[in-house]
């Protein structure tokens, strides 16, 4: 890519960070990530991913387009350690590249994790695959889009309630109008 390309891409990245933006997961990120395992559920280039990286203990970026893996890889190397990069869609099932948050989370500590996803109208399925997630890991925290679908808004809020969650709805401009575009709050496990 040419240089002015490249500029005019970060430009863009960075807009959607504004609090109106369907992309602002947090507003302070040392008090909400800090010490935290930080899942990227849709991680894409790594940009929140960085923002957080010093803030956060150790990060899993999920993101399935290979296309983004080397340069994730790249991105990350001088946090190797601290970052695991994840070639898999998140899913209900673990099948043929789908994978569950539950049976990702079998064998590792499901405590003090924010999770932010946004997987282009698959967080439905997604969420129901981290049921065990939900109901027994203590003080996760989370930021969904609720944006792609017509009834995220409702149906991803409708899974939450089911699993005692606590949340408020962030509105942003999406679509030509004001309209819930992220989900955010906590599962109430101390």
């Amino acid at each position: 890519m040419k240089p002015e390309k490249i500029t005019n891409l970060y430009k863009e990245l960075i807009i959607e960070q504004d609090k109106r933006s369907a992309h602002h997961y947090f507003d302070n990120t040392v008090e909400e990530i800090k010490g935290k395992t930080f899942l990227d559920v849709g991680g894409a280039e790594g940009l929140i991913s960085l923002f957080v990286i010093e803030a956060a203990s150790h990060i899993y970026i999920f993101e399935s387009d290979p296309s983004w893996i080397e340069a994730l890889n790249a991105t990350f190397q001088p946090w190797k350690e601290k970052v695991t990069i994840v070639n898999k869609l998140i899913g209900k099932e673990t099948k043929d590249g789908w994978l569950t948050l539950d049976d990702f989370f079998s064998d590792k500590s499901s405590d003090n994790l924010f999770l932010k996803m946004d997987i282009e109208g698959s967080e439905q399925d997604a969420l129901k695959g981290a049921r065990q997630l939900f109901h027994n890991g203590k003080q996760l925290s989370f930021a969904i889009c609720t944006y792609h679908e017509e009834d995220d808004g409702k149906e991803i809020c409708s899974i939450l309630d089911d699993y005692k969650c606590t949340y408020t709805h962030q509105k942003g401009f999406f679509r030509k109008k004001i309209r819930s575009v992220v989900v955010r709050g906590n599962n109430n496990q101390m």
